[in-house]
């Protein structure tokens, strides 16, 4: 991953759960220099940077994912990549529908980039089926997260449910998105 993501993820630690989780973090993985962000670093640098920092929260390696994505959404759209989420749309289901458009323009600056696509199916008033394509296993509860933050980008309120996933079996992870009244 790049280092982008590892800053994020360094970022949330800091904002939602304080200095002292992140030096921890630092401390038992000897990350001592900063990450560059256009810089690729292998995935378990990222792994284990979850992996220490859920068992520093007592919080499942899930859960801190789930955060993390919903945090992601705001990171990135009020950050680096602020034009590229305005131009994604207004509503959720045209927002998830144009992810594959914005990881394409991002490509574009970082070209070893291996981009998950985003794919809606049965979109109705009521809500949707998301389908998502990665080759990184073990980020389906980041991928909520995400869906979460996109969701209150669009003020709409939704539950999510997973119906498949890779871990289970099958080739890519399947959500119901369901929209919920306010």
């Amino acid at each position: 991953m790049y280092g982008l993501i590892n800053h994020a993820l360094k970022e949330f630690l800091i904002a939602r759960h304080g200095e002292d989780v992140w030096r921890h973090v630092e401390t038992q993985l000897d990350l001592r220099e900063p990450f560059v962000m256009m810089c690729q670093y292998p995935d378990t640098v990222t792994a284990n940077m979850v992996a220490v920092a859920s068992q520093a929260l007592s919080w499942s390696p899930e859960v801190l994912l789930e955060d993390f994505g919903s945090y992601w959404v705001s990171y990135a759209a009020e950050g680096r990549y602020r034009d590229l989420f305005s131009m994604l749309g207004s509503t959720l289901p045209v927002v998830l529908q144009n992810l594959d458009l914005m990881h394409a323009r991002i490509a574009l600056s970082l070209p070893d980039l291996s981009p998950p696509s985003f794919r809606c199916t049965d979109v109705s008033s009521e809500g949707l089926t998301l389908h998502y394509y990665s080759l990184r296993p073990g980020l389906t509860a980041f991928v909520v997260g995400l869906v979460q933050g996109l969701a209150a980008r669009c003020d709409v309120a939704v539950n999510i449910r997973t119906l498949r996933t890779r871990q289970s079996g099958h080739d890519h992870d399947e959500f119901r998105v369901t929209y919920v009244s306010r």
